[in-house]
């Protein structure tokens, strides 16, 4: 009982070494803030910490320390006496309860490797979504004129004047203003319906958005015109609907030149005349349909907030700084927050899948690898109790070759019975994912038998070097200890 604790204990100071290692690293997976949330987790390692892992070692000692313990408290003398004392307290039972325990290590490493490879495929697929829009080549950033007491006129001169300062820059594409992000649960939303069919509502949610915004994104138009300079707040009042939005409320008729009704605030009822249809992009997030959407021009209706999006051939850095100046070019007191390229945005939004993947990805190599260590184990000590047998047969005629495929036979058998154990357990397991995954099915077969094809392999590997030592057993030595 005392070398089990001892060993339990050792083990648990070390795993909590690494654990405060790794700990840091996947702190390290989490964003500092997802669109308008922030996060604040406590990865640290307090005194709750230290002592749950101190009672889990020293419970693992005990429980796995007993067996053996009392085992060896009631020795077999009569056998000892007679020279087979190293094998007296080993028996079919012993050696039965071990590969049991190896088995059952076996089928769980399996089960979690074929998870990490489920949740790994829907990262995969996952980022490979089509949005609708531009990512890779877009920097946001958020212009707050609220906050420094800016009146409706001068607001509306300082982002007039901005974009323009904006896409005279070296690289700048395309640059415009929108109340919300992409794949934001923040953006406004209300029921909207044609002019004359009320029954007709549809809910559906809302962007304020600057002329150059769907260019800055490369979201093409499919019917009618872009916003333009002209739909100013003295113009008639203008939208343009994305596709969802108007197959649910006209079907196969054309949207063009349709009126559109909406309640909004105090403003009460609201309309507008639809003079484009734009490409639908994704919902909320990466894995809905895409959404009802209603694009309004902010020249029409005064926005002090809003994110600036840029699309640009340069770099962000030199972009970031470009930006800066022409901020405090025209304001040197105003603040510019959360300058990031879209693709941060959108990847923050995959945090849940990527903490999955890696986590359980982590899981499983370490499961792989105790299965590993675990076989070695369980036939370096067959073949270290088996010696004087091996050494007998080898005297008699065995070859090296037959005796390392007996002992890799063996350990492949065990490995075998726990990768089938393993299927049928994940073919259970797995189905409780169904709702996490996405583009890969709860019993990928591909990803089962990969999942089984690397177990094996790794059993092969930890079945070699105790079969290697088998081979070498000098038949002289063990037939004297015998």
């Amino acid at each position: 009982m005392t070398e089990s604790q001892a060993l339990a204990l050792a083990g648990g100071a070390a795993g909590l070494v690494v654990g405060i290692v790794l700990t840091r690293a996947l702190r390290s997976l989490l964003p500092e803030r997802i669109l308008w949330l922030s996060f604040a987790l406590d990865f640290g390692v307090d005194w709750r910490v230290f002592g749950f892992t101190l009672a889990v070692a020293a419970l693992t000692g005990v429980l796995f320390g007993l067996v053996p313990a009392l085992q060896v408290s009631r020795p077999d003398a009569i056998a000892a006496l007679k020279g087979g004392g190293r094998r007296s307290w080993t028996g079919i039972a012993t050696m039965r309860t071990c590969g049991t325990l190896v088995v059952c290590q076996v089928s769980l490493s399996l089960v979690l490797l074929i998870t990490a490879g489920l949740c790994v495929k829907t990262l995969r697929h996952a980022r490979a979504i089509d949005t609708g829009y531009e990512i890779e080549h877009v920097l946001t950033a958020r212009i707050d004129l609220g906050k420094q007491r800016y009146s409706e006129a001068q607001g509306r001169a300082f982002q007039r004047q901005l974009l323009d300062r904006i896409e005279a820059l070296p690289g700048v594409q395309a640059a415009g203003f929108a109340v919300t992000l992409p794949l934001n649960d923040g953006r406004w939303e209300s029921s909207v319906f044609p002019e004359r069919g009320a029954e007709r509502r549809v809910q559906t949610f809302f962007n304020f958005i600057s002329p150059r915004y769907l260019a800055a994104l490369n979201i093409p138009m499919l019917a009618g015109r872009p916003f333009g300079d002209r739909d100013r707040e003295s113009a008639p009042d203008v939208a343009i609907v994305n596709e969802t939005l108007a197959r649910r409320i006209w079907g196969h008729e054309n949207p063009l030149e349709k009126r559109l009704m909406w309640r909004m605030g105090r403003d009460g009822t609201r309309t507008a005349t639809v003079v484009g249809v734009a490409r639908d992009i994704r919902g909320r997030n990466l894995f809905e349909a895409a959404a009802p959407m209603l694009y309004l021009p902010m020249l029409q209706t005064y926005q002090p907030s809003a994110v600036l999006h840029i699309r640009s051939s340069v770099g962000h850095r030199p972009l970031v700084a470009g930006l800066r100046d022409e901020v405090h070019a025209l304001d040197r007191n105003l603040p510019v927050h959360s300058i990031k390229p879209l693709a941060e945005h959108v990847t923050a939004t995959l945090t849940p899948q990527r903490l999955l993947a890696h986590i359980t990805t982590g899981f499983g190599l370490l499961a792989l690898l105790l299965a590993g260590v675990g076989l070695y184990g369980l036939l370096a000590y067959t073949v270290a109790q088996r010696a004087p047998e091996i050494g007998i047969r080898m005297a008699l005629g065995a070859q090296p070759g037959a005796v390392m495929r007996g002992v890799v036979a063996q350990g492949m058998k065990v490995a075998t019975l726990g990768v089938g154990l393993g299927l049928a357990a994940a073919f259970a397991a797995t189905r409780l994912l169904k709702g996490l995954l996405f583009g890969v099915s709860a019993l990928d077969p591909l990803t089962f038998a990969s999942g089984a094809l690397l177990l094996l392999v790794v059993a092969l590997f930890a079945c070699y070097f105790p079969a290697r030592r088998s081979a070498s057993v000098d038949p002289l030595m063990a037939i004297r200890c015998e």
